[in-house]
């Protein structure tokens, strides 16, 4: 039975993996922006899941579309009002950018309460 339970697991674990590296794949090359802030935004996400059921009981997958608008509208935002002004700029500039969108995103969570 615990087999069985690392079996799936490890399945379920494995398609999380494949989706984030599907996603950053997706982004690098349909854009061409290499997007190092990929992680800090998945995080943000499961974060916000996190705290829609610790602060308001939403069962997690209650919370879910909630956590896709809210960050839908983050992701929007950041990509209309900061990404699309270096889409054509060099590779190192995109990669500066996307690292401090990295850096400041952990200050929206819990850590900077």
């Amino acid at each position: 039975m615990l087999a069985l339970q690392v079996l799936v697991n490890g399945i379920l674990l494995g398609g999380l993996y494949g989706l984030m590296a599907l996603g950053m794949s997706l982004i690098w090359g349909v854009m061409n922006i290499v997007n190092i802030a990929h992680g800090a935004l998945i995080m943000l996400g499961a974060y916000v899941t996190f705290w829609l059921f610790t602060l308001w009981g939403w069962d997690p997958f209650v919370s879910l579309p909630a956590t896709i608008v809210l960050l839908f509208v983050y992701g929007y935002c950041l990509q209309r009002f900061l990404l699309n002004l270096i889409v054509r700029a060099q590779l190192f500039l995109t990669l500066l950018i996307t690292f401090g969108v990295e850096v400041v995103i952990p200050m929206l969570g819990p850590a900077s309460l």
